[in-house]
């Protein structure tokens, strides 16, 4: 095979990895001829800035997707870490009142993971069930009312820029580099794969199935409280019914960038990139005034579009494996 056919090849390799960035640039190329509000910097940076705080929850929940599992109980989770961090920074008045609440992110997280791989409680059940006591303990928590905190610092964390980048950017950035590095260097990062691959296969080969499993819902966890954080910073307030749904948006981010729901498989940087595109869709549609409703009925399309996705690249991959093989036969046959 000559040089060329192989650069041609390994490029058409890249983009069927990486459909999603492919997807985001055109996308973004339409948007930009389309409309000159679009193409403002300020605009721009909204988008990053907002996919920010659905792509770093997304990252922990890539590791959960990957094992094969699934966590819907992260929109509440969120809510109840948010009004905590803020009920935390008013008792306190302190920075420390942040790793407090990244902590108790990581135990609940945890908590789901050990319901799962220890009770046997499928991951399903196990987060409906405390997707329904985390928004409660919220409500219990605040008595349904919002709580406020305005200091200056905190305020910047959602809100403030790094040579003109909005610092919750920069930070999904630098969490997403660590994310990829544990997955893809890391004994506990092959092993998440490995259980999402085949569960008894990594079994065998002296594999830790429950602790990764804890692990992956411990980094939903972590993530999570990283977002609750910045959202409650951003809105400079949180209260218990805050980002309903937020779970959904999260999950369709992860399986946007090729994250497989039977699991084994995901990458870190398409949910990175996923996230953008997602927030570069709601970015478009309040630019043209799309009601409200409508927008309701696209996310519905998005979220079905991205579960029909890996159905649908699985049948051609094994379409195109048949055809390979049948060729190597072919080959083999005339050689003979």
């Amino acid at each position: 095979m000559s040089g060329e056919n192989r650069n041609v090849k390994s490029i058409g390799r890249y983009l069927g990895e990486h459909t999603i960035l492919v997807a985001l640039l055109v996308m973004w190329a339409l948007l930009f001829v389309s409309t000159d509000r679009f193409r403002s910097m300020d605009n721009f940076l909204s988008i990053l800035q907002e996919a920010s705080f659905i792509g770093i929850s997304g990252l922990g929940m890539t590791f959960c997707i990957i094992t094969g599992g699934l966590d819907l109980s992260s929109g509440s989770l969120i809510a109840l870490l948010a009004v905590v961090n803020m009920l935390l920074l008013r008792a306190t008045d302190s920075f420390l009142a942040i790793p407090v609440v990244l902590l108790l992110g990581a135990l609940l997280g945890a908590f789901n993971g050990l319901l799962v791989s220890k009770v046997r409680i499928p991951a399903f059940i196990t987060t409906l069930a405390t997707f329904y006591i985390f928004r409660a303990l919220a409500y219990i928590i605040t008595g349904g009312d919002p709580v406020t905190y305005n200091a200056a610092w905190f305020i910047w964390l959602g809100n403030g820029s790094i040579l003109g980048v909005p610092f919750s950017f920069l930070l999904m950035i630098v969490l997403a580099i660590v994310a990829h590095l544990i997955l893809r260097r890391t004994q506990i990062g092959r092993s998440v794969v490995a259980l999402g691959n085949s569960p008894e296969a990594a079994r065998i080969s002296g594999l830790n199935n429950d602790r990764a499993t804890i692990f992956a819902f411990l980094m939903v966890g972590l993530t999570v409280a990283i977002s609750s954080v910045l959202l409650s910073s951003r809105l400079w307030s949180a209260n218990p019914r805050m980002l309903d749904g937020y779970e959904f948006r999260v999950i369709t981010a992860v399986v946007l960038g090729g994250t497989a729901l039977e699991g084994g498989k995901g990458s870190i940087f398409n949910t990175v990139i996923a996230s953008i595109f997602y927030c570069s869709i709601s970015n478009a549609m309040t630019l043209y005034r799309v009601d409200s409703y409508v927008i309701s009925i696209v996310t519905g399309i998005i979220l079905l579009l991205a579960f029909s996705l890996n159905p649908i690249k699985q049948i051609l991959d094994e379409r195109n494996n048949k055809k390979a093989v049948a060729r190597s036969k072919a080959v083999s046959g005339g050689a003979k």
